[in-house]
């Protein structure tokens, strides 16, 4: 179905970019002829774009107060064990919004209670656990592969820590 960008933009009452003539329809997406498909998305190329109003409801639904994101954080980094903070971010429609993270080892999370995070560490120090077989530690003594190393083999355990312990306490409960 072929259209001019102009006419449809009208009839939907979006903006429209006056580069292009035509538009497509691909999977509900309408999009110039210049763009090109990948997974059924476009990757280049103009697309039409709702009105502004549209995008602010949008993101509204989706925008995190610095509130919000400090009452979700609980415990510490699963992976380095640092303080979980609010961080100041963009979301998909470009707007602020606050994602919680730890700062020290860049990773985004919620945070993990400590006791996990020590035990997972200690498991993964010892060699006992590695959740993640495709990564190895190096023969290197570089400090920061090592850190590497640590911090996401424990990021992965620790959530499974905290798991086996509230089965256990299930089960314990059970009986």
């Amino acid at each position: 179905m072929n259209k001019t960008e102009k006419e449809l933009a009208e009839a939907l009452n979006w903006d429209y970019c006056d580069g292009c003539e035509d538009l497509i329809e691909n999977n509900g997406f309408f999009v110039c002829n210049l763009s090109y498909w990948d997974g059924g998305r476009p990757v280049s190329g103009h697309s039409l774009k709702r009105p502004q109003k549209c995008l602010e409801d949008d993101s509204e639904r989706y925008k995190i107060t610095k509130k919000q994101c400090r009452d979700s954080i609980s415990g510490v980094c699963p992976g380095c064990g640092g303080k979980v903070t609010p961080i100041k971010t963009v979301n998909n429609s470009d707007e602020p919004t606050f994602w919680s993270g730890c700062e020290r080892c860049g990773r985004f999370c919620h945070g993990i209670e400590k006791v996990y995070f020590e035990i997972a560490r200690d498991l993964v120090e010892k060699d006992i656990l590695r959740p993640l077989h495709s990564l190895s530690p190096s023969g290197d003594d570089d400090a920061v592969d090592r850190e590497y190393y640590l911090s996401t083999q424990t990021s992965n355990l620790s959530p499974i820590i905290e798991q086996i312990d509230n089965s256990l306490k299930e089960k314990r409960r059970i009986r």
